[in-house]
């Protein structure tokens, strides 16, 4: 009967073993080897789609009993009064939930530590938001597998490796609409408030125009009026400026930058995409062929919706910096007529396509 009840609490749950096998408390310092317990996190959490989220952070555990497992028995350790906060990251970084102790010699090859309490601090970049748990209302338990190294003084460290979070999703509240996200993980799974981040989005021109005639140089802006710039977080579209913005941008290499929305706080979300609309929009060009320059005022016709990739950078402050980059300018094409000499420029590009006179400067 012993035996049976010793291969299920090997084969099943920590629970299981707990009910079949006694537990012997050796927090009080007797004969035996040293040895100190610590635990790291290789957290490498996914999104719904299965990229990897990159997840920074700390998981901090309270009234921690930390417990190890020789083969026939649960040996106390740490009896309930510890603390021990882990980074969370690619399990360079440890820490000490049990320092060195002697505990008796013995074969060790499972770990299990109770947390009366644990809190969660992260921030994911791309997905823009950092949240914190509260403290768990009920102890935390795991079960872990150990790696064992005999130190050059003949101590041991017995190593555990975590994945607190293997996975990353958001979803807004259908009661507030506010931003949520769900974890799962050696943690469990959590659910909390998605706080925003403050974000900027800005937009830069790289216009690299066709020309007819060939080898004309282009310069000059573009400027939107009545703006509205929505940002697209995988499920849904976030209007996060309301048509009152405007913008100029200078057709150029893609170095200077408009600001599209100032630094705000915006909901969190992992963006991919940004919709400009503007009511109207004006494209003022200068073209030069080597012996004459035109200009010419180019108006939309009618709104311009205008859906881009964005780029998100995380700032040293923490926060995020969204990019797009238009091409308002793909085609110009400049006709003389060879008799009264007028002119006129018909544009094609991110603008949309439009024709306007032009005046020999």
């Amino acid at each position: 009967m012993a035996t049976g009840c010793r291969s299920i609490a090997l084969g099943l749950a920590s629970m299981l073993a707990v009910s079949c096998q006694t537990t012997r408390d050796l927090t009080t310092p007797g004969s035996g080897m040293t040895a100190r317990v610590v635990a790291s996190d290789a957290s490498r959490p996914v999104g719904p789609d299965g990229r990897p989220v990159s997840v920074t952070g700390t998981a901090t555990f309270t009234g921690l009993t930390v417990e190890l497992w020789d083969g026939q028995q649960w040996l106390t350790v740490a009896n309930g009064s510890g603390n021990a906060t882990l980074a969370l990251g690619d399990g360079a970084l440890q820490a000490t939930l049990v320092p060195a102790t002697v505990i008796p010699a013995g074969s060790y090859s499972e770990m299990r530590f109770t947390a009366a309490s644990a809190t969660l601090d992260v921030a994911v970049a791309g997905i823009n938001f950092s949240a914190r748990t509260q403290a768990t209302q009920e102890s935390l338990t795991l079960d872990k597998t150990v790696a064992v190294t005999v130190n050059p003084d003949g101590s041991r460290t017995f190593s555990v490796e975590l994945q607190l979070i293997r996975t990353v999703s958001l979803s807004v509240d259908p009661a507030t609409g506010a931003p949520i996200v769900t974890l799962n993980g050696d943690f469990g799974p959590v659910t909390m408030p998605a706080a925003s981040m403050q974000t900027s989005v800005i937009g830069s021109d790289r216009s690299q125009p066709v020309t007819s005639p060939a080898g004309m140089s282009v310069s000059g802006s573009a400027t939107f009026t009545g703006l509205t710039v929505d940002l697209w977080d995988g499920q849904q579209w976030w209007a996060v400026a309301n048509g009152s913005g405007t913008a100029t941008f200078a057709l150029e290499d893609g170095t200077a930058a408009a600001t599209l929305v100032p630094a705000s706080e915006l909901p969190a979300g992992d963006y991919t995409q940004i919709r400009l609309t503007a009511t109207n929009a004006v494209v003022d060009l200068t073209l030069d062929d080597g012996s004459r320059q035109f200009s010419a005022g180019l108006q939309s016709n009618g709104p311009v919706v205008i859906t881009k990739s964005v780029t998100v950078t995380v700032n040293p402050d923490g926060s995020r910096t969204l990019a797009v980059q238009l091409e308002m300018v793909r085609s110009v094409a400049l006709d003389v007529d060879p008799t009264s000499g007028a002119a006129s420029v018909s544009v094609t590009g991110d603008f949309g396509a439009a024709t306007a006179a032009a005046s020999a400067r």
